[in-house]
This record gives C-alpha cells, structure tokens and sequence, in this order.
C-alpha cells in the first residue's frame, strides 16, 4: 500500500463518512423482520432513489430480475416494497386488499389537501368504498344506460377534431395537442353535460388541458420531497407548478359546477347524479349518525375522524367530479397518442382495422359503441396499447395498513408498496415478445376476442383501488380510435418509422412526433 493510500485511508473524514454509512447500514438491515422481502442496499439518506433513474418503472423491472418479484427498496427515509407480476399483484390487491389498500400521506396525494376527499388518493376507508361505488353508479347511469348519449358526445368531439384539422390546412401535424383537446371535451360533456361552445370556457378548458400535462411532468419533484425533504428549497418552481394547476382544476370543476348547475340535468350529467346519490346514500344511514355500513365484508366501522365527514354533498360531488374529469385528461390522451404512434409504425395493422371498420361499419355512418363487439381487432389494439405504453406505468402508492403477509413475506404496517405495472404489463412469462406492438396477440384461432389473456393485463391497477374510470376511458379511447381511423389513413412524415420514446411523468407518456394524415 502506497503511503498515500494510507494517509486517504485514515484521514479522519474518510473514516468519519465510512463509519456513518456503516452504522446507518447496520440500524437499516436491524429494523427488517424477519422474511422482509430481499433487495439492493442503498446509499446513506438517499436510499436507492439514484438507481431508478429518468425511467423508475423500467430500473424497477430489472431490478426485479435479479430480487424477484417481491423485493424490498429505500427511498430516502421510506422503505418500500415493490410488487412486479400480474401474480403477486392480485395476491395483494385483490385477496388481501384490507392490507394493502391505504394511501400513504404524501405530497403529491396531499397537494392543497385534496387527500382528505379523493377518492383515488385519499384513506380506505368505509366511506370512501361508499362514495365510490356512487361515482362508479353515477358514470354508468349517465354513458352506458343509454348508449345513443355516449356516442354523440364522442362523434361530436370528433367532428370538432376534423373542423381543427381543415382550419390547420396541413396533412402534417403534431397529434398530442389536438388529441388532449379532444379528450378533455368529451370528459367535459361526460362531466357537466354541456358543451363547452362559448369562447371563454373553451379557453379555460384549453389551459387546464395544457396543465395537466405540467402537472404530470413536476410529478417527479413532489416525489423527490417526500423522500428527501431538504430537497424542497431546490424544487420549489416544479412544487409550485403542481400546486398551481391541482389549485386551476379545482377552481374550474366548481365554477362549472356552480354556474350550470341548474341547466343540467341528473340524467346525463356525471356531477349531478353523484350529487342525488350521495343524498341517497345519506338517508340511508340517516339513522345511523356514527356508523357506516362497509358492504364489502359486512362489517361495521366508525367514520374517520375528519373533514370529509362534515362536508356537503354538493361539495362533495364537485370534488369527486374533479377526480373524474382530471383523471381522465392525461392518461386518454396520451394513450390515444400513443395508439396513433403504433398504428403508424405498423401500416398492415392499419390495413386490417381499415377493413374490419369497412365490414363492420360500412363508409356510409360513423362507429358507434354498439359496434364493438363485431369489431374484435380492434378492441384487440386498444388493449395491446394500454398493454404496451402502460401510460400510469406505476400505479398510485398503496401503504400497508396493518402487519401483513405476501406469500412467505412479512411486511410491516406503514410500508410503501409499489404497484410497478409496466412490469406486469411487460412479463415475459404472460406476453410473448412484450416489447413487440402485437394486437392478435388478445384473439383466438378464430379471430375472436380471448377474454382469459386480456385480463391479464392490467393498465389500470386492480382492485378497490383500481382506477375510478377505467372502463369508461377504455370505451372513449376505442370509439374515438375508431372514428379516426374510419375517416383517415396515418402514416410517417419522412416514411420511416416514429421513434417512439417516453417520458416520466405522472404518467408515461411519448415524446412529440409528427404524422400524415390522410382522407380515406
């Protein structure tokens, strides 16, 4: 050893951080039971947040490799156990969902304290279960009891979306922008039942669609301070981003709210018919001030002690119309953009969806959703993209409510779990060549739609928890999917293919590119 090996070696600084690191390891390894699923070590403070990267979902993924499909991580002061396969995810969100149903109170989930009314963010608790099945009620009573309704919101979207593309004048434009727009029309007429005709509110709604995206792009820096909370001096523009536009949306779902009110009607309005469910719901258990009836294991609990108990039912409406029409905006959007970037890279897909449209449709009328179960492919594409992109690639945050098992694995009450679902949705072991855009992958030898392989997909979680309006955003993707594709023809500018990366987010969701489109 050359001396100034030995003087770096007992320079008392060196020693110093050496032994911290080494104790902090130590106290670190001495707080896991026994049976705490297996994973990297991490770094003093910091945890193993610098493993994952600009891409957290994938490094996970090869992490998952090398630990398994359970496997324990630090992120800054937290610990948190990741969950990798369809298998382990049902096991906990489905067969022990009592466990593995909470929400852990951090920043991004608590911005201007919408945790304490969320459903998608806030407690699990028994009024919350409540509360949601209203909203889930509430958005089948108003789309899907009566399906003329539903196809003319989307058809009259997508006669705007064609006026944009003629007033551009171009066959070469950028999809995100005007795809987003139209989205967040049809969440607006799905929401308030009214058509955003005047200028102003087109312009607010314009604005809140541009947010949206700036608030899933800060997403990162909300986490970043919820691990490492000395970070937040140097993060506070993106902090202040995302409280800005979580502040917009909500200002804008109760204005709307409030000034249409009494134009609209509960029959084909979101917001009002959560509204006189609600009211419903609290007559029911009007007699029971205290207690409230938890339908899912018939048991009883007390109410939570908080804000959310004392709110009204119009406030309460307009908050759980915020969760529906802001949740809407980022993943619909960029799901359809992302449809759009595989349909052109793979032009004999598009052939074949052109002539299922034309055999099953006709060149005479516009789709409409009673045509989806004669139109398998592409039903078979819409899930192959939800698959593929994966555009919320990490789900919403669980945290263990009590001391729980996950196959032989202990996990302690208070644990972070990580619901990585670009994982699943990639396994190797469910979906041959998961990398590959494969639509036929989801049909049989017959040609018909397998409903065994398609539900082992999963772009939107599972469970109590799954996601508010997944089957509604599913519908809205392929019948807009499917009036675009009636009407046009996509391909590359230059003829090569897109090169399709993402970006993280809040959600995943691709970079910008350019397409041709074309009048069939």
């Amino acid at each position: 050893m050359t001396m100034e090996a030995i003087s770096l070696a007992i320079n008392p600084w060196v020693l110093f951080t050496v032994t911290v690191a080494f104790l902090w390891c130590l106290l670190f390894r001495r707080q896991k039971p026994v049976n705490y699923p297996p994973g990297p070590w991490g770094l003093p403070i910091v945890g193993n947040l610098p493993h994952l990267g600009s891409s957290p979902h994938i490094s996970l993924t090869k992490l998952s490799k090398v630990y398994g499909d359970v496997f324990s991580v630090r992120f800054g002061a937290r610990d948190a156990v990741v969950l990798n396969s369809e298998k382990v995810v049902r096991e906990a969100l489905l067969q022990r969902h009592r466990q593995f149903s909470n929400r852990p109170l951090l920043f991004m989930m608590n911005v201007l304290g919408v945790q304490k009314f969320s459903i998608a963010f806030g407690e699990y608790c028994p009024i919350q279960v409540q509360r949601k099945r209203c909203a889930l009620r509430a958005i089948h009573e108003t789309n899907f009891s009566d399906l003329d309704h539903f196809n003319k919101i989307v058809q009259d979207v997508f006669k705007d979306f064609e006026k944009e593309l003629f007033q551009k004048g171009t066959e070469i434009f950028q999809p995100s922008v005007l795809l987003k727009m139209a989205v967040s029309k049809i969440m607006f007429k799905f929401t308030f039942g009214e058509d955003p005709r005047d200028h102003l509110l087109s312009k607010e709604l314009e604005r809140i669609a541009v947010e949206s995206t700036e608030f899933t792009e800060s997403g990162a820096a909300g986490a970043l301070v919820d691990f490492i909370p000395s970070l937040k001096p140097f993060l506070r523009k993106q902090i202040a981003i995302a409280e800005h536009s979580v502040e917009e949306l909500i200002n804008f779902v109760h204005k709307v709210y409030t000034t249409r009110k009494h134009l609209l009607t509960s029959d084909s309005c979101i917001a009002l018919c959560i509204k006189k469910l609600l009211e419903n719901l609290l007559k029911k258990y009007s007699g029971e001030p205290k207690m409230y009836s938890n339908t899912l294991n018939e048991q009883r609990y007390p109410l939570p002690q908080s804000k959310s108990c004392n709110i009204s039912d119009e406030e309460m409406a307009k908050l759980i119309s915020t969760d529906i029409f802001g949740a809407g905006l980022e993943t619909v959007g960029n799901a359809l953009c992302w449809a759009m970037g595989f349909i052109v890279n793979n032009q004999e897909i598009q052939q074949d969806l052109h002539r299922e449209l034309d055999r099953t449709v006709g060149r005479h009328r516009l789709p409409n959703i009673q045509d989806k179960p004669n139109m398998p492919l592409l039903q078979a594409t819409v899930l192959e993209v939800l698959r593929i992109s994966s555009v919320l690639p990490i789900a919403l945050p669980h945290e263990t409510s009590e001391d729980a098992t996950l196959g032989s694995y202990k996990i302690p009450k208070g644990t972070l779990v990580v619901v990585n679902l670009w994982a699943v949705n990639h396994d190797p072991r469910v979906f041959d060549n998961p990398h590959e855009f494969n639509p036929y992958r989801f049909l049989d030898g017959n040609g018909a739609l397998c409903e065994k392989k398609s539900r082992l997909q999963m772009p939107f979680s599972i469970g109590s928890r799954r996601c508010l309006g997944s089957t509604l955003a599913k519908a809205e993707i392929f019948l807009l999917l499917a009036c675009l594709l009636h009407k046009y023809q996509f391909s590359s500018p230059n003829g090569s293919n897109i090169d399709l990366k993402g970006r993280f987010g809040f959600t995943w969701s691709p970079n910008p590119f350019s397409i041709r489109i074309r009048i069939r």
